[in-house]
């Protein structure tokens, strides 16, 4: 535990030591396994749990993203359902995964665009198409 202070660590490590005794080596181990349980949860607990759907279908997404950007095709619900339905989308999750597309189109930016394999150009000429 780095957090420890660092006189009740040698005073308790002392005590182990010079007269055999543990209690108060125990004591400031408690004391910082608490903290630093009180500290994961906290942390555990802010940590947004991940989309399922994006989880489940993370290649087809990126694949989506690509083809849409490079196509200059625009970000339209109708157009990804079709994607979908022609890449094998199971029917209960296709709205899912359209929504996850749509979101990720239209909130694509130039610094994200590498992780689908786009160059800036293709992205700036996508951006340009779809504002018109």
């Amino acid at each position: 535990f780095i957090d420890v202070p660092e006189k009740s660590y040698i005073d308790g490590t002392l005590a182990i030591y010079e007269f055999n005794r543990i209690e108060l080596l125990r004591d400031v181990f408690l004391w910082a396994y608490e903290r630093s349980s009180r500290q994961y949860r906290i942390v555990r607990d802010s940590v947004v749990q991940p989309d399922p759907v994006r989880v489940r279908f993370r290649r087809e997404l990126h694949e989506v993203v690509a083809h849409m950007v490079m196509e200059g095709v625009a970000p339209r619900r109708d157009t990804l359902m079709a994607w979908a339905d022609g890449h094998e989308i199971e029917n209960s999750l296709r709205a899912a995964f359209v929504e996850a597309a749509l979101g990720l189109l239209l909130n694509l930016h130039e610094g994200a665009i590498a992780r689908y394999g786009l160059r800036p150009s293709q992205f700036h000429s996508w951006k340009a198409g779809i504002r018109e």
